[in-house]
This record gives C-alpha cells, structure tokens and sequence, in this order.
C-alpha cells in the first residue's frame, strides 16, 4: 500500500501540498490543484513523498521514501518512477525516472 503526497515550495520558502491517491500503476492527483501549484512562476521545487506500508510477519513496517521532481515531467503523458530498496534501510533507496524517450535516475539516496 502507497501514500502519496507532494510538497512544492514556492522562493519564499512557503510550502503547500498535493494530495494523491495511488491504484497499481497509477497516480492520481486533483488537476484544479495541479495546476495550481505546478505551473507558477515562484515554484522552487517539488517533492513527491510517499510510504510504503509492508507487513512482515505480524507486525507492520513503514517505508519512508522522498524524491525531487521535476515539474515538466508532469506535461508528459507517462512516468514511471522505480524504487530500489533492496536493503530496506532508512536511507539506503535508489531510483529511476522514465519518461517516453528519456530515462535517468538518482542512485544511492
């Protein structure tokens, strides 16, 4: 199970929030405040956090995991995004971005 959200902040430091909702293979988010918040002049970045819920056993373990996006990748009709976390250490992730023609990564987070 994912939890996704998304935090933008502005050159003034002021933050705010996407909320998403996440189906296998799927992200979706409000188009109204997509708009908003990804197509102003004064954004600085944009961070999509999420968690991973895995149930090992019988307890419950959460996956932490932040990446920085890129707000023209959002003019693109599919990304796919690719976590590594072999050592589900806090920390430890990698991952790739692949948009049509186009792929890159950050390794060792």
């Amino acid at each position: 199970m994912v939890t996704p959200t998304g935090t933008v902040v502005d050159f003034s430091g002021k933050e705010d929030s996407i909320n998403g909702c996440y189906y296998p293979g799927v992200l979706y988010v409000n188009n109204m405040q997509t708009k908003n918040l990804l197509y102003v002049d004064s954004l600085k970045n944009l961070t999509l956090k999420f968690d991973y819920y895995e149930y090992p056993g019988k307890k419950q373990v959460i996956h932490n995991y932040k990446i920085e996006l890129n707000r023209k990748w959002f003019k693109e009709s599919l990304i796919i995004v690719k976590v590594f976390d072999i050592n589900k250490k806090k920390g430890t992730y990698s991952y790739t971005f692949e948009v049509p023609g186009v792929s890159f990564g950050k390794l060792n987070e």
